[in-house]
């Protein structure tokens, strides 16, 4: 799958710092996903998105960004068709783990993985975006599940009794006899050759077929409701309606599409509740993923990886001013942005040194550079030239080319940076000349300004902690002298996080270096309009839940507020905006909806697109989109989709439009 070299971007998405790391990690798992994609296209296979993965499709337009890992699902006999053709159509590598082929994975789910072993082959690692660890996809099954709940009760109870048998095997705390006389009973209620087996393993291998076999006993000819039996059914969570999982809708994930059911907010009401809700410390394992392959990995070769070691003489050396202004004499202050939307996160420092006198001000756009493994760039001399997107930041800033200046030729009184890699980075970097542990010897004061802003959080919390492994254990924070924090608990999480980097006698610089500078938000989420405005955005979910209802209720609505159209600026969209998505789920109601919405008077119906072949139409992500499009608007009424995400964190009114009424 193509990627642009800005997928890889450290980012902050709903108020999470992303590094470039975990893009990896995505990007490996995406290609997994287009590959599973491809097989069930080509042999008529329905699959959706799961869990978390489903979550992020309806709730970000992409993959929450505090989650690590793609979950889909198959209906049992899609999953038996999928498992027939996978192995013929599987590129030279990628593997299926399953409990039939990997050992100790006692788990009723399939797992797509990238690569038989950690690989860093040149090769693999220049195809794979330098990520040598074992990225997967899990497929899990869903089945149809008794109506009567003393029958399904029956067959739970059946099914734990086999695996606690098979636990009893796999933990080896089962004699031989008690194992013998067990697999005798067995052998009689299933008419299998249980006691003939003579591996353990093997026995095990059978006893989980044999659960296999219990979980599909029903077809949708024996009921209409459905669950994933293990491990749900079995810790009692009631099954949902079939008919949320008769057919499926695409929505924008990430750069491409995913399939999700088509009632998608009715499914997502059962398994999560309030889903709109944010809880940032969902996940199954721990995080990242990737982290534990790490750790084993420089356990059995007893080498550190991708990491920047901290020594004490980085920080011992006594920084000395260099340059001595006569009065009146200007000050020569260097910014020196890594994108146009990471130019934003200057945008404080940039109106602050406006706002003094004599001052002289230079900014660079630097680009991000793409290497390999052993650092040498791999980019052509017009990729490089195209990295920095200088036509794309604000045309009255005062923009210099990188390749016209050298900063060992200029000695600067601050500067600027954002970068945080240096030549540590696993996969992104910046020319050499301006690296941080270059730009120290550049001027008087080196000031770090971390993506931002991100949400408060304190040590405690796993996930946002272990990312400052990424921006804050960097080159950057350390050879800066001065490092911006956007609030005072971040302030406090990047002091802990140094000091436990550099040592506890540190912590007094730390305390020194780390400095917050009020009011840091780094963007202006206030609209300029006069009259309210408001954006009433429906989702494509209407055309299943509310399809008896959807037009007549959507013309009452659509009357009631253009009597407000004097006062209140009333926008309408479709999410998503690809009207090819809305006509593959109903062309017919979706032609009808289209055009009552356009034909409408004193409402702008913002007109979705016409359908895109081209696959860029998905190469940004769409969280920037619809962050974007909540600045410009004062409220939000509609379905649950991005755009009502996007309000809520900007502490703009939501209001979810319930079509039933």
């Amino acid at each position: 799958m193509a990627f642009s070299l800005d997928f890889f971007r450290d980012e902050i998405r709903t108020g999470f710092y992303i590094p470039t790391a975990l893009k990896q990690a995505w990007a490996a798992e995406l290609d997994i996903l287009a590959l599973i994609d491809s097989i069930c296209t080509r042999h008529n296979i329905n699959y959706f998105a799961e869990w978390g993965t489903m979550l992020g499709a309806i709730r970000h337009g992409g993959i929450i960004p505090w989650d690590d890992d793609i979950d889909i699902g198959m209906m049992r006999s899609d999953y038996i068709k999928f498992r027939k053709v996978c192995d013929a159509h599987l590129p030279d590598g990628y593997v299926i783990h399953d409990y039939e082929r990997k050992e100790d994975h006692w788990l009723f789910l399939s797992r797509i993985v990238s690569c038989e072993h950690i690989n860093f082959d040149e090769k693999y690692l220049n195809e794979h975006y330098n990520f040598p660890w074992l990225a997967s996809v899990d497929i899990f099954v869903t089945d149809y599940v008794y109506e009567d709940p003393e029958r399904e009760k029956v067959r739970r109870d059946e099914i734990m009794r086999l695996l606690a048998f098979s636990e009893s095997i796999i933990d080896n705390k089962i004699d031989d006899y008690s194992l013998n006389e067990g697999l005798k009973a067995f052998e009689d209620k299933y008419h299998k050759p249980f006691t003939s087996i003579k591996d353990r393993r093997s026995i095990c291998i059978e006893l989980y077929r044999t659960c296999e076999e219990l979980m599909s006993l029903l077809t949708s000819d024996d009921s209409g409701k459905v669950g994933q039996i293990f491990p749900w059914i079995l810790k009692g969570v009631p099954p949902t309606d079939a008919s949320n999982y008769s057919s499926f809708v695409r929505l924008p994930f990430e750069h491409t599409t995913i399939p999700v059911p088509c009632n998608y907010v009715n499914t997502m009401s059962y398994r999560f509740g309030q889903f709109l809700n944010i809880n940032k410390s969902q996940g199954g394992h721990g995080y990242p993923f990737f982290e534990e392959q790490k750790k084993d990995f420089e356990a059995l070769y007893g080498e550190k990886l991708f990491n920047f070691s901290f020594k004490k003489s980085m920080i011992d050396t006594p920084r000395t001013p260099k340059i001595s202004h006569a009065p009146g004499e200007n000050e020569n202050v260097l910014f020196l942005p890594i994108g146009p939307k990471e130019w934003n996160y200057f945008k404080k420092c940039f109106d602050m040194e406006c706002a003094r006198e004599n001052v002289n001000i230079f900014i660079i756009p630097l680009p991000l550079l793409k290497k390999d493994l052993l650092g040498q760039i791999n980019m052509s001399d017009d990729e490089i030239m195209n990295a920095t997107h200088s036509e794309l930041y604000p045309e009255d800033l005062p923009i210099i080319s990188w390749l016209e200046f050298d900063p060992n030729q200029y000695y600067m009184d601050r500067i600027y940076i954002q970068s945080p890699y240096d030549d540590t980075g696993t996969y992104l970097t910046l020319p050499p000349s301006f690296y941080a542990k270059t730009l120290q010897q550049c001027t008087d004061q080196l000031i770090y300004v971390p993506l931002g802003p991100i949400d408060d959080f304190e040590k405690e919390y796993e996930k946002e902690y272990y990312n400052l492994n990424h921006y804050i254990k960097v080159p950057a924070a350390v050879y800066s002298d001065t490092i911006i924090a956007c609030s005072k608990k971040i302030r406090q999480v990047f002091i802990d996080k140094l000091t436990e980097f550099a040592g506890d006698k540190s912590a007094s610089y730390w305390e020194n270096k780390v400095i917050t500078y009020p009011d840091t938000t780094a963007f202006d989420s206030s609209c300029d309009n006069e009259n309210k405005s408001i954006l009433y955005c429906i989702g494509l979910n209407e055309l299943s839940e509310k399809s008896d209802v959807l037009i007549d209720a959507v013309s009452k609505r659509l009357d009631t507020i253009s009597e407000y159209a004097d006062t209140i600026d009333i926008s309408v969209c479709l999410y998503p905006n690809d009207l090819s998505l809305w006509n593959s789920a109903n062309a017919n109601l979706t032609a009808d909806l289209t055009d009552i919405l356009s034909k409408h008077d004193g409402i702008a119906f913002i007109a979705p697109a016409g359908g895109h072949a081209d696959p860029d139409f998905y190469m940004h992500p769409l969280c920037e989109e619809v962050d974007d499009c909540a600045k410009r608007f004062d409220a939000y009424y509609g379905s649950p989709t991005p755009y009502a995400m996007a309000f809520t964190l900007q502490h703009k009114p939501v209001m979810i439009a319930d079509y039933n009424i």
